[in-house]
């Protein structure tokens, strides 16, 4: 190969090295567009999160300086990474609402997308957390198809609980909400009736002993089970944790079962919800009398038998591992978002798959994909402010000049290809003269 030969070579090597920067300062510049695009909220614990169609609400939560009254929510309809999540923000400070934190909210009412939020610690006017004393014992409603600004405060009449924090509310078929728990000295399970606008105290002969930071979770067939959880607010007496409670809505009685399988850490501020297939409840993260390790980190009860059991998990799993945080189930994937992790508010989003449930096998992944709306879940439509599609069409402009670059540099190095054959063709006629006739007197290429 001549040296003209090595030239051309190592011009097009340095056009398609820039041109791959190019493409690479492209791809960049669309998260850039994603991370401008999509709202950013800041870190929190003890927030909510409240499923409605295609749409993950979050309402109250509190940082290290202030409570928080922002409402706004996890779009699913759509793919993201849990670097960058699809938030978008409604624009809306909630009106009547003090940014109450480690309350509980349910989904529901007549329509089936109401979001009922009880209980919850009350911040001062400042925005600061108050003694834990000040707990509300109210019921707030929105209903996010015809009202993100305000949440409705409902009025019920007959006996009241008395308010508490850091319980955990769960909503049966009918549109009853169950209340049990949170750090007060009630041991009574309450239903609020939210079309009646009545509390009863169910009084079954016998209730467990009070606790908060426990989790509960909703069996199709109408029983609620309770799971860990801490007798004291600052979590050093924990529940046993193979103590599992079951109230059956169904017949209004307590039953106690004793878990067995996998040697599970006692926790509190943990989460737990319900796998796809119905009986599985998957519990994550929380705190314990000694850290969690990774592995015990993620367990799940087989409430067929009352069994536990340690996943099989592929990917490694987030080594922080967060309490007073959110979970969610979406499809087969659990979404994580918030709490507290090193005792400090966290805005991070995690996501765990578990569509290959044979065995338990779950897969941490980076990218939450569209999944299918729950059946019980209605859409609804809703208009927000500052939603506009300019994010689509830059991210259109760009592709398109990406490509529109692909095509000027393949037309580029297609030309040099061809320039490069005819050149080499004429040098080798005019060596192959050289050879016969001798040392021309001029040589010109073209």
């Amino acid at each position: 190969m001549n040296s003209n030969s090595k030239t051309i070579i190592k011009y097009y090597k340095t056009l398609l090295y820039l041109y791959l920067f190019f493409i690479k300062g492209i791809w960049t510049q669309l998260d850039d567009n994603d991370a401008t695009y999509y709202y950013r909220p800041g870190e929190r614990t003890g927030t909510t999160a409240s499923l409605v169609g295609d749409k993950l609400y979050f309402i109250g939560g509190m940082s290290l300086s202030q409570s928080y009254t922002d409402l706004f929510y996890l779009d699913l309809s759509t793919n993201f990474s849990s670097s960058v999540p699809a938030f978008m923000n409604t624009n809306k400070t909630l009106a009547n609402f003090n940014g109450n934190s480690f309350g509980t909210t349910t989904v529901g009412g007549k329509n089936g997308w109401t979001i009922f939020l009880y209980g919850g610690q009350i911040p001062q006017s400042n925005n600061s957390l108050s003694s834990p004393n000040d707990q509300s014992g109210d019921v707030y409603e929105l209903d996010p198809s015809t009202n993100t600004e305000s949440l409705a405060r409902l009025d019920f009449t007959g006996p009241l609980p008395d308010g508490r924090d850091n319980t955990k509310a769960a909503m049966d078929s009918s549109g009853l909400i169950y209340i049990w728990g949170g750090f007060n000295t009630d041991r009574a399970l309450w239903i609020c009736d939210t079309t009646a606008l009545k509390w009863t105290n169910s009084t079954p002969s016998f209730n467990p002993k009070s606790r908060g930071d426990y989790s509960v979770t909703l069996l199709p067939d109408g029983r609620l089970i309770y799971i860990g959880g801490a007798l004291t607010r600052n979590a050093s007496s924990f529940t046993d944790i193979n103590q599992i409670w079951e109230y059956n809505t169904n017949v209004n009685i307590w039953i106690n079962y004793t878990a067995k399988g996998a040697n599970i850490t006692n926790r509190a501020r943990h989460s737990a919800v319900l796998a796809p297939d119905g009986y599985s409840i998957i519990v994550y993260g929380g705190v314990s009398p000694t850290p969690l390790s990774l592995q015990n980190s993620l367990v799940v009860m087989d409430t067929r038998s009352f069994t536990w059991v340690f996943p099989g998990v592929k990917n490694r799993p987030p080594t922080i591992i967060p309490s007073h945080h959110t979970a969610t189930m979406i499809g087969d994937i659990m979404v994580v978002a918030f709490g507290s992790e090193d005792e400090k508010p966290s805005k991070s989003v995690y996501l765990l798959d578990t569509k290959n449930s044979t065995d338990y096998k779950y897969e941490w992944v980076s990218t939450y994909t569209k999944q299918p709306l729950p059946t019980t879940t209605t859409t609804i439509n809703q208009t927000i402010v500052n939603v506009t599609n300019n994010n689509t069409s830059n991210t259109a402009a760009i592709i398109g000049g990406a490509i529109g670059g692909f095509i000027f540099v393949f037309a580029l190095v297609a030309v040099g290809i061809v320039y490069y054959h005819r050149r080499e063709a004429k040098q080798n006629d005019i060596t192959n003269d050289i050879a016969e006739h001798g040392q021309l007197s001029e040589i010109r290429l073209i």
